[in-house]
């Protein structure tokens, strides 16, 4: 019982030594600790994790809502071999002191383990999150192309900054999605009657289907389909390259007109190129 209160007095004395840290100590002037992002659709706030997961920055991982191991990583020198030297300079007689009891090598193993105890301080540790602005252009970048690949051809996104105190800040993006695009007509085009007539005989598995939102994944699931059904049908040479999806937007009030089209095979007969079926 005894070793048990001694082990929890232990832990909260670490736990408060580390708390009683500053989180910004790391942190320059002209630099801000990113301690949240906002995402906001359309004017509302939203929690949506796989839309949080599309940003390039997060802040610093909490425990109880403290950033633990941001306060261990501060515990670090920046500089540990230099504060070891100007320690063991410090004092005249210190080195000597020092010499007198250990030998020359042991006194070098002491800055290596000083400098090596601050290194895996700083690998158990995490560095403190510092917003950065192409980092957040960037995520707004990949926002839209996440909305983009489900449907929201014309979503907008932006970014704001808010420096909020001692050298803290928060990110808020915004997206205005707009109205998203259904899958219409589903059309092919294919040079091979064969591979057509296999299509058909494989149309009902598609995995495009009218008057569904259009899902890039979808159309990446029918490619990897098809691709299997015609190899698994005798169509030895199949490739994915010779299959490609058009998908017409225009003037279709937000429909999508897929044509799956399918080429020749492409074969090289010494310098000449051309297709057959």
């Amino acid at each position: 019982m005894k070793r048990l209160l001694a082990k929890i007095s232990l832990f909260i004395l670490i736990l408060v030594i580390i708390i009683s840290c500053n989180a910004v100590k790391r942190v320059e002037n002209d630099e801000l600790l990113l301690t949240e992002n906002t995402i906001h659709l359309n004017g509302e706030k939203i929690k949506d994790a796989r839309i949080y997961n599309q940003l390039y920055q997060e802040p610093n991982a909490k425990l109880l809502g403290v950033p633990i191991r941001l306060h261990f990583y501060n515990l670090a020198k920046p500089n540990p071999d230099s504060v070891f030297i100007n320690w063991l300079t410090k004092k005249p007689n210190r080195i000597k002191r020092l010499n007198s009891i250990y030998s020359q090598k042991q006194v070098q193993r002491m800055e290596e383990s000083y400098v090596g105890i601050n290194e895996w301080i700083k690998k158990t540790g995490e560095a403190p999150v510092l917003i950065n602005k192409e980092l957040a252009k960037k995520s707004t970048n990949r926002l839209k192309a996440w909305y983009y690949n489900n449907g929201w051809f014309n979503a907008e996104t932006d970014f704001t900054i808010n420096p909020t105190k001692n050298k803290r800040g928060e990110i808020d993006y915004f997206i205005t999605s707009h109205k998203p695009y259904i899958v219409d007509s589903i059309k092919q085009r294919m040079q091979s009657k064969v591979i057509d007539s296999i299509y058909q005989l494989h149309k009902e598995e598609s995995k495009i289907v009218s008057g569904v939102q259009y899902k890039t994944l979808d159309f990446n699931a029918e490619r990897d389909r098809l691709n299997t059904v015609f190899r698994n049908n005798g169509v030895y040479y199949f490739d994915q390259e010779y299959l490609s999806f058009e998908a017409d937007t225009v003037d279709t009030d937000h429909k999508v007109n897929a044509t799956i089209i399918v080429k020749d095979r492409l074969v090289q007969r010494g310098d000449t190129t051309s297709r057959v079926p």
